[in-house]
């Protein structure tokens, strides 16, 4: 079940910790209300731009939020 959106966006990779959480800042939205409880998974974790970027949509929705990674750079 997809319930993100995402405008298209600079890869985060190429750019450095504060640009991150500017580019995606309001890049991506709900397409509809999430289930209560909730796993987000992402690939790399670096400064958790996109992970906080998410919860902060779903915070209210959701009892139970989970982040996972596969990933974490240093």
């Amino acid at each position: 079940m997809n319930i993100f959106s995402s405008k298209t966006i600079k890869r985060q990779s190429q750019l450095n910790g504060r640009r991150r959480s500017e580019n995606v800042k309001n890049k991506i939205k709900l397409l509809k209300k999430p289930p209560r409880n909730l796993i987000i998974i992402d690939d790399v974790y670096t400064t958790g731009s996109t992970m906080n970027e998410i919860g902060n949509l779903i915070f209210d929705h959701c009892d139970i939020i989970v982040g996972l990674t596969v990933a974490k750079t240093f």
